[in-house]
């Protein structure tokens, strides 16, 4: 009697955790929809476009995100936080030019942040060019 109750509970939970995921996913394909319109009407507002880069990464689309956070930073170039987003984007997508591109962008202040320090270390180290990654970590 009691592994038949256990497998009911088992069951309800995975009908509940199903009907979250649904939930879940039918506010992310609105809150996408909502955000293209709102792109559709704003061509330039950085808000939004970081907003829908950050929606299509949850669903795997980096090349979009990339398209999306580099549209952000023309239309607001002191987003700072936003070009070391990019850079890590741009890792992900196996593209560590790009990545280590990103980072030099980087104003002076936010460059010198440990956070971007270690993430063009890495990126430097992925690119072989271990000298210039030493120098950073002195």
């Amino acid at each position: 009697m009691g592994s038949g109750r256990t497998r009911v509970l088992v069951n309800e939970s995975i009908a509940r955790g199903s009907a979250q995921l649904a939930r879940l996913h039918t506010n992310a394909v609105d809150a996408e929809r909502s955000l293209r319109v709102r792109i559709a009407q704003a061509p330039n507002d950085a808000n939004s476009l970081f907003a829908l880069a950050e929606q299509v990464t949850l669903r795997g689309s980096i090349e979009e995100a990339i398209a999306l956070v580099r549209r952000g930073l023309a239309a607001a170039p002191h987003a700072e936080e936003r070009r070391l987003w990019l850079a890590r984007l741009e890792l992900q997508r196996a593209n560590p030019q790009a990545a280590l591109a990103a980072v030099e962008s980087l104003g002076p202040q936010s460059r010198a942040t440990p956070e971007a320090q270690a993430f063009e270390a890495a990126v430097l180290g992925i690119l072989g060019r271990h000298e210039p990654e030493i120098v950073i970590y002195e």
